[in-house]
C-alpha cells in the first residue's frame, strides 16, 4: 500500500476507532444536511403548480420543501455538535497514539538529531488537523452527495447544465495548490517555530524565571521572539498572497459559467421554452453549486493537510517500528542475579551528527555485587558513560556485555526493569508525593509500604512529614492546593523514587547530592552504601555512582577516572592516593577548597 493510501486509511480509521457511533451518525447527518438539490427541484415544481392553479400539486410541493428543509436544519445544527464531540474524542485518540509512539522508542539518539525535532515540531502544530480529518471526510462525503444530486438535478432540467459544475474544477485545483503552498511555507519554518516557542518558554517558564530576571533578559528575549516572528511571518504571508491570488484565478471561470448558465435559462423562458420554476430552480441549483465548488475547495484544502499531516504521524509510526525491531535490542533474557558483572570492550561513542568521540576505548570489567564510582572533571563522559549502561544509547563501536551476553541483543524495556537509576537532571513530578516517589516502582507505586522505604533508604522522610497532607500532597504551586519544596528536597524524592525498586540489578546515582549541603551527603552516602550492601546480598547488583565530589567516593569499591572520555585511571581510593596521579592531585584541590 502506498504512503497516501495508508494516510487516507489512517484518517478514516482514526475516527471510528476513537468512537464508531459518533463517527457514523456524523455520516448520516452529513447525507441529511446535503440534500438542498431536491429543494431546489421541488421550489420550481412548487412555482409552476401555483402558477397553473394545482393548488394540490402546490401543497405536495410545499411540503417537500418544509421536509427536505427540515433535514437540513437538523442535519446543519446536530451534524456541528456531533463533529466537535468526534474531533475531540479524535484528538484523544492522536495524542494517546503519539505519546505511545515518542516513548516507545527504547533508545534517546533520535533526541540528539534536529531533523527529528523539526518533524516532531511540525506533527505536534498538526494534531489537531489530524484530530479533525474525521469530521473533514465525512464532510467530502456530504460535498460528494450534494455534487451528485446537483448534476442529476441540472440534467433533469437542461443536459446541458452539467457541464457547469466542470466551470468549478479550476477553483478546485487552485484550492489544492494554494493549501500545498501553505504547507510548504509551514515546513520551511519549522525549526524557527521551535525557536520560538523555546524563547518563550525561556520568559514565561518558573525554572527560567530567575535568571531571566537577574541578567536583565526580558527584552532581548522578546525583541528575538518578534524577530523570528517577522521571518516568521513574512514568509507565511509571501505564500497567503500568492494563495489567494490562485484563488481568485480559480474562480474566474465558474463565474463565467454560472452567468452562461442563468442567462441560458432565462433565453429558454423567453422563447417559451423553459418554465418560471425551472428558471428558479436554475437559480438556486446554481447557487447551491457555487456554495458546494467553495466547500469542496475548503474540504480538499484541508483533505490535503490532513493527509499530509497523517503522513507526519506515518512516519514517527514508521520510525518507532523501525526501532522497535532494528537488532539494537532483541529478545534475548538476563539472569535474576548478576553472577559475572558487565563488561565494557573497546567502547567508544559519539552522538549523532558529531564526529568528535565522547568516549574512546573505554575497557572495563564491573564486578557483580561491587560499588563503583565513576570520577572526572565536568563534560569528562561519565554521564555518557551512564547512558550507554542504561541502554539509551547504543556505542558506536565496540560492545557491552551482562553476564556475558550482549546488552545490544537484550529487550531493552526489560533491562531497564532491572536498572534504576537518580539522574543528574532528575525529573520533578508534579503529582502526588506518593506518586512522585512511587513510580519509581510502577507496578507496586500505589503501596504506601514500598514508597515508606524507599523515602527511609534515602532520607527523605523529612519531607513528607512537613508537608500539608503528607503522602497525599499536591507538589507544584502551579496547581490548586499543591505544595512548593526546594530543590533539595525534590532530589532527595527523585532519590527515594530509584530506590524504589527492590532488586535491580544496576542501581546508578549520578551526581546524587548535587543540591544538597555537606552534611546530608555524607549522611545520605551512608545509606547509600547500607543499601548497596543489601543489593549486592539479594542479586548481586552493581551500584554505579558519580560525582565530581572526590571526597565523597572513598566507599567504593572500585574508582574510575575519566578524562576527556578515556578511563586513565582505575583502582580503590587508597591505590589511586598512593599512585599520585589525576585522581590524587584533584582530590588534593578539591580538599584545599579549588573545586
Amino acid at each position: 500500500m502506498n504512503r497516501l493510501a495508508r494516510a487516507a486509511k489512517v484518517l478514516w480509521s482514526f475516527g471510528y476507532q476513537a468512537e464508531p457511533r459518533l463517527f457514523v451518525g456524523s455520516v448520516v447527518l452529513a447525507v441529511l444536511e446535503n440534500t438542498r438539490p431536491i429543494q431546489a427541484l421541488a421550489v420550481g415544481f412548487t412555482t409552476d403548480a401555483a402558477l397553473r392553479g394545482e393548488v394540490e400539486m402546490a401543497v405536495w410541493g410545499g411540503a417537500i420543501i418544509g421536509a427536505f428543509g427540515a433535514a437540513y436544519r437538523f442535519g446543519n445544527g446536530q451534524g456541528f455538535r456531533v463533529r466537535v464531540r468526534l474531533a475531540e474524542r479524535t484528538g484523544l485518540l492522536v495524542d494517546s497514539r503519539m505519546m505511545d509512539l515518542a516513548s516507545g522508542v527504547p533508545t534517546l539518539a533520535h533526541f540528539e538529531k534536529p531533523e527529528y525535532a523539526d518533524r516532531m515540531g511540525l506533527l505536534s502544530r498538526r494534531a489537531g488537523i489530524i484530530a479533525n480529518s474525521s469530521t473533514n471526510l465525512i464532510a467530502s462525503v456530504g460535498t460528494a452527495v450534494n455534487a451528485t444530486l446537483t448534476v442529476v438535478a441540472l440534467a433533469y432540467l437542461d443536459p446541458i447544465l452539467i457541464v457547469l459544475p466542470l466551470f468549478g474544477l479550476p477553483s478546485i485545483w487552485a484550492s489544492a495548490r494554494a493549501a500545498r503552498l501553505g504547507r510548504q511555507a509551514d515546513e520551511e519554518m519549522a525549526e524557527p517555530h521551535r525557536l520560538a516557542r523555546h524563547l518563550f518558554r525561556l520568559t514565561s517558564e518558573a525554572r527560567s524565571a530567575m535568571e531571566v530576571r537577574i541578567f536583565g533578559l526580558g527584552e532581548e528575549l522578546m525583541q528575538r521572539h518578534r524577530q523570528i516572528w517577522r521571518r516568521i511571518d513574512t514568509r507565511l504571508r509571501r505564500a497567503g498572497w500568492r494563495s489567494a491570488l490562485l484563488t481568485a484565478v480559480g474562480w474566474t471561470p465558474f463565474a463565467a459559467g454560472f452567468v452562461g448558465a442563468i442567462a441560458l435559462m432565462a433565453a429558454r423562458a423567453a422563447q417559451g421554452n423553459a418554465t418560471a420554476g425551472e428558471v428558479l430552480a436554475t437559480i438556486a441549483l446554481a447557487g447551491n453549486l457555487n456554495n458546494q465548488i467553495a466547500s469542496a475547495g475548503m474540504v480538499v484544502a484541508a483533505t490535503l493537510d490532513s493527509l499530509r499531516a497523517a503522513e507526519d504521524y506515518l512516519w514517527l509510526e514508521d520510525y518507532a517500528a523501525e526501532q522497535r525491531s532494528s537488532p539494537v535490542g532483541g529478545r534475548r533474557g538476563f539472569p535474576e542475579r548478576l553472577t559475572e558483572g558487565i563488561s565494557l570492550e573497546n567502547v567508544s561513542f559519539s552522538y549523532p551528527g558529531l564526529d568528535e568521540p565522547v568516549l574512546e576505548e573505554v575497557n572495563l570489567a564491573l564486578k557483580a555485587g561491587t560499588t563503583v564510582a565513576i570520577v572526572g572533571e565536568n563534560g569528562a563522559g561519565k554521564t555518557t558513560l551512564v547512558k550507554l549502561l542504561c541502554g539509551f544509547y547504543q556505542p558506536t563501536l565496540g560492545s557491552i556485555r551482562v553476564d556475558g551476553t550482549s546488552l545490544a541483543d537484550i529487550d531493552p524495556e526489560a533491562w531497564r526493569s532491572r536498572v534504576t537509576s537518580g539522574f543528574q537532571d532528575f525529573v520533578r513530578f508534579e503529582l502526588l508525593t506518593k506518586e512522585t516517589v512511587g513510580v519509581g516502582d510502577l507496578a507496586r507505586f500505589d503501596r504506601e509500604d514500598v514508597v515508606l522505604a524507599a523515602l527511609e533508604r534515602a532520607g527523605a522522610q523529612d519531607i513528607v512529614s512537613a508537608l500539608p497532607a503528607g503522602l497525599e500532597t499536591q507538589l507544584g504551586r502551579s496547581w490548586t492546593g499543591g505544595a512548593e519544596i526546594s530543590g533539595g528536597q525534590w532530589q532527595k524524592l527523585a532519590l527515594s523514587r530509584a530506590m524504589a525498586r527492590e532488586s535491580p540489578l544496576l542501581l546508578i546515582l549520578d551526581e546524587p547530592t548535587a543540591s544538597l549541603d555537606a552534611e546530608t551527603e555524607h549522611q545520605l552516602f551512608e545509606r547509600y552504601s547500607r543499601r548497596a550492601g543489601e543489593l549486592r546480598a539479594a542479586a548481586g547488583t552493581i551500584t554505579v555512582l558519580v560525582s565530581h565530589r572526590f571526597s565523597t567516593v572513598g566507599m567504593a569499591d572500585l574508582i574510575l577516572v575519566i578524562d576527556r572520555g578515556r578511563i586513565v585511571e582505575v583502582g580503590s581510593h587508597a591505590d589511586l592516593m598512593d599512585r599520585g596521579g589525576m585522581y590524587a592531585e584533584l582530590f588534593a584541590l578539591q580538599a584545599a577548597g579549588y573545586r
